[in-house]
């Protein structure tokens, strides 16, 4: 059982990860397209061959594929690995609020009521727990494969974590981003302009832009998110203020 002590920690612990995170992508992200970016037009570097790990071979980059080309595909992935680095937030900090309140596991949306079900083999196998948190890791698991509506419904009626309508908006956006670059290289489609709504100003077949200030607003996006998260939960579950943790949020 995770009393009060347990809880503060582990949300400091989340987010601390988590911004720092953010700063790390961040710092990767603007070195490498300054590095690309003193190179000239044309240049070739060493990679490992496909045959042989330890072997490596010299490939080349001219004009069919540009120094902008490799520079957005950074951004890219910048954009992957904040998401991902978001989206394992949200999962340690509902975990760690499911743990906390285990009387929230009753609420559930629509196509999550088996995961609070548990069979009588676990019954007979594991103790309370471990069957708590066994239900707490499916549930959990089912959350992120949801529509961000519904897991956001989730937070919000199941946690008591309500946000920002503009907060939650910028970050479907956000992950409608990361989920064009999976899955379509970036090149806008009817799926993406339906997640995320009015707020398309692209057309079909147009490629996602960023740059370095663009990016970095994600990054403070990201940042102050996190930031209203924390303050939620804080109010919520009556953790008790800490400047150290009030001020690894900034």
């Amino acid at each position: 059982m995770m009393d009060l002590r347990d809880l503060r920690q582990s949300v400091l612990r989340s987010v601390r990860d988590m911004n720092k995170s953010a700063n790390d992508v961040y710092y990767w992200v603007a070195l490498s397209t300054e590095l690309i970016q003193k190179q000239p037009k044309e240049f070739e570097f060493s990679v490992p061959s496909a045959k042989e790990s330890s072997k490596i071979k010299i490939v080349k980059r001219t004009k069919d594929v540009t120094k902008e080309d490799m520079i957005i595909n950074i951004f890219y992935s910048g954009i992957t690995s904040l998401v991902s680095g978001v989206e394992s937030f949200l999962n340690s900090i509902i975990t760690t609020l499911l743990k906390y309140d285990t009387t929230r596991l009753k609420y559930t949306i629509k196509g999550m009521e088996s995961d609070s079900t548990i069979s009588v083999i676990d019954l007979i196998d594991y103790d309370k727990d471990e069957l708590i948190d066994r239900v707490i890791g499916k549930k959990v698991d089912r959350l992120f494969y949801s529509s961000p509506s519904d897991y956001l419904l989730y937070i919000k009626k199941g946690l008591g974590i309500e946000l920002k309508e503009e907060t939650w908006k910028v970050w479907i956006e956000l992950k409608a981003k990361r989920d064009l670059i999976v899955h379509n290289k970036g090149v806008v489609n009817t799926i993406y302009q339906t997640k995320i709504g009015d707020s398309s100003n692209t057309k079909i077949g147009d490629k996602i832009y960023c740059d370095l200030e663009s990016f970095g607003k994600m990054i403070s996006f990201v940042k102050k998110m996190v930031g209203e998260i924390y303050s939620v939960t804080k109010k919520i579950y009556n953790i008790p203020s800490l400047k150290k943790l009030d001020d690894c949020i900034n």
